[in-house]
Parts: structure tokens; C-alpha cells; sequence
């Protein structure tokens, strides 16, 4: 039975987020910024950076892209500075970016590595994605392919594609085939790390009736190999999730972490095919489905797992509403929330 609702789910969602959102383009240009809107508009990967880094502690800024933008070669480290916050909004008008490094001098990774009331909309990202995190460093990691850490953030209308369809022959038969091949994001772990495919850590509103990602889409794979042992906060679309809403999104990336050296101390690991680990009362997710497969493979000691395909960790105290958790679906052999 989940099976064929999920199917049903995809269609309805892969039809809102694919057709609607990436058969079209969404020109800055159709309609007038609001009163007091600064409008900038981003054609190259040289843009972007100049642009973004002179939009910080701005709520009044809106990034538009005119142009699908490969970052291939771009060094993108001096979005990474220091701890400035984006307040602003970056439409993606239904344009792709693409091949991203993350390198950062601070404990944030991301497309917008630190954020506040900002808004990340119309976008969708494809190719390889890399972080680059330093070994040496022992604080907090927060990462997310769009956002690293974010408070009362917003996602709407976005997709992490990195599919690449290939021709296979079956040996024996002859007949052929198109095989779809998926791409990992892929994190060394030197500390205790909040990941997810769109955000690392989110605090959300207390508001349970706006959505802060809505009609959301990832297709990658989450790898970790972990190099030193460390807590572990990891979803395919949240790491870690404090009174927010999710609403109509899908995450079909697979996640696997690779535990080969032995624990010390204790550390715990929430991995979540959402979310990592959701934590207040008024924390919602509705309509969300996970269609992959959650991997961990434990050669040690002192270590503990919890694995959910909506949520991996509801804490005991702080925990959100049954009654916000609805309608989730998922076609693996999970529980929908960890211990």
C-alpha cells in the first residue's frame, strides 16, 4: 500500500516541482519588485559571488538568476569570510546552478552558508557538489547544499537533481537498457557534524501554518566516512530541525556512513531520510516522502544509532506533536521515526 501512494505522491510532486517549476523560465523582469526591494540580477558564476557578497545583512535584497551558471573552477571562499548573514531572497527563476565546492573559513558551508529570514526559491541544482571541510577543525559543522546554518529560513519550489542516464547491454541477451546513475555528496567527518541535502541546521518559526520548505526535491546520495568519531545530525533534506515546517517534499537519495575506526567516548549518530533529528512541539512535517535506503556500517564501540526514514532522533523531552507528524510515506525497510 505505501508503495503505490508513494508512486502516486512522486507523480503529483515530480509534476509540481518538475513540469510546473523546470519547463519554464522566471524572469525578474515580469513583474515589479516590491516597494523597497534592491533588485540584482546574476548572469555568471563571477556575478554571483561579487553580488552575494555585497547583499549581506540586507533583508531588503533580492538575487535574481538570468542564466543557468556553472561554477566549475569558481573559488567561492570569500562568500565564506566570516559569519555575515544573508537576509535577503535568491530566486533561481527556474535556472540551474551547477558544480559547486564548498570551502569555508567559518563553521558554515553552503550556497549561503549563514542566513536569517532569507528565502531560497525557483532554483535547481545539478552536478557534483563537494565540501571541502578542515581537518583541524574540532567546532560545530553546519553544511547543506543551500543552506549551511539557517534561522526562520525559507525553501520553495527547488530541486537537487544529479541524475545521468546511461545505456547498459545485458551479456546474456543482448538487449539494452537506460540505467540512471546518481551521484553522491561526499563529507569527511572531523567533527560533530548538522547535515542535510538542503540545510544542516534550520530553527524554524513557531508559526505551524507557514511552511519554511515547501515543494522540495533531492535525488542525491549522502556519503560520510568518518574520520574521527563525532555526533552526527544527518538528513536527506535537514540534519537537525527545530520548530519548523515541511510540507509536499520528497528526498530519494540514499545515506551511508562509513564508521571504521573505534569510539572513545560515546557519541550518538541521527541519521533521518527528512530529517536527522526534530526537536519542538510545534515542529511539522506533512506530505513528505523518502525514497532511499539509510546505510551505516559500525565497526565500534560507545556508539549509538538511530535511523527513522522521516526522522532518525524524536527526543523524549521537546518532542513534536504526533498529530504535526503526517502523512509521510517510504518504500525501505525503516521505521518512519528512530528511538
Amino acid at each position: 500500500m505505501k508503495g503505490k501512494i508513494f508512486k502516486i505522491l512522486s507523480l503529483i510532486l515530480l509534476l509540481v516541482c518538475g513540469t510546473t517549476l523546470f519547463s519554464q523560465k522566471y524572469f525578474a523582469s515580469a513583474d515589479a519588485p516590491e516597494e523597497g526591494i534592491i533588485e540584482k540580477n546574476v548572469r555568471t558564476a563571477d556575478e554571483f559571488v561579487e553580488v552575494l557578497s555585497d547583499s549581506y545583512n540586507n533583508n531588503n535584497i533580492e538575487i535574481n538568476l538570468l542564466n543557468d551558471i556553472d561554477f566549475d573552477g569558481i573559488n567561492l571562499s570569500s562568500l565564506y569570510e566570516n559569519d555575515n548573514l544573508f537576509c535577503g531572497t535568491l530566486n533561481g527563476n527556474g535556472y540551474t546552478i551547477s558544480n559547486i565546492t564548498f570551502t569555508s573559513g567559518t563553521n558554515n558551508y553552503g550556497l549561503i552558508p549563514n542566513a536569517k529570514g532569507a528565502t531560497i526559491k525557483n532554483l535547481r541544482v545539478a552536478g557534483d557538489v563537494q565540501f571541502d571541510i578542515d581537518s583541524e577543525n574540532t567546532n560545530d559543522i553546519h553544511a547543506g547544499i543551500l543552506f549551511g546554518y539557517g534561522e526562520k529560513v525559507n525553501v520553495e519550489n527547488c530541486e537537487l537533481y544529479n541524475i545521468t542516464v546511461s545505456t547498459s547491454q545485458d551479456e546474456e541477451t543482448g538487449d539494452t537498457a537506460q540505467v540512471e546513475d546518481k551521484k553522491s555528496v561526499k563529507l569527511d567527518v572531523y567533527s560533530d557534524l548538522y547535515f542535510g541535502g538542503i540545510v544542516g541546521k534550520l530553527k524554524g518559526n513557531s508559526n505551524i501554518y507557514t511552511a519554511n520548505i515547501k515543494n522540495v526535491v533531492s535525488y542525491y546520495n549522502i556519503e560520510l566516512d568518518m574520520k574521527k568519531y563525532s555526533n552526527l545530525y544527518v538528513g536527506g533534506l535537514i540534519g537537525y530541525f527545530e520548530q519548523g515546517y515541511i510540507l509536499n517534499c520528497l528526498s530519494f537519495g540514499d545515506i551511508t556512513v562509513n564508521n571504521t575506526i573505534s569510539s572513545v567516548t560515546e557519541k550518538s549518530q541521527h541519521l533521518g531520510g527528512i530529517v536527522g533529528y526534530a526537536l519542538g512541539t510545534n515542529a511539522k512535517i506533512l506530505n513528505t516522502c523518502y525514497g532511499g535506503n539509510i546505510k551505516q556500517t559500525d565497526n565500534s564501540t560507545n556508539l549509538n544509532v538511530s535511523k527513522g526514514a522521516i526522522v532518525g532522533t524524536v527526543p523524549s523531552i521537546g518532542a513534536p506533536s504526533q498529530y504535526n507528524m503526517n502523512y509521510g510515506y517510504w518504500t525501505k525497510d525503516l521505521n518512519a521515526f528512530g528511538s
